[in-house]
């Protein structure tokens, strides 16, 4: 018999040393990740935008389109929506 962690029939053991190896690596970095604080799920993304305005530079030929704007977004029952936008002084 093997020794190693026990896995669905078919696969390879995990040995011991191995096993162990990998279990110090998690806690390793469990604590890596404790240690950065308050953190929240969703996504920051920088958008530029143009205007309805005609005359406006961001119609130019380049365009300079206005922003940045940076929106925090998440997803909440499986559907994503904005929920703050700002704009970086």
């Amino acid at each position: 018999m093997t020794a190693g962690i026990d896995t669905p029939e078919g696969e390879r053991k995990v040995p011991d040393d191995e096993l162990a190896r990998l279990e110090r690596r998690y806690r390793e970095l469990k604590k890596r990740l404790q240690s950065l604080g308050f953190a929240v799920a969703g996504t920051i993304t920088e958008r530029y935008t143009v205007c309805g305005k005609a005359s406006c530079r961001c119609h130019a030929d380049p365009p300079q389109r206005h922003g940045p704007y940076y929106q925090y977004s998440r997803k909440v029952a499986g559907n994503g929506f904005p929920l703050v936008t700002w704009r970086r002084p």
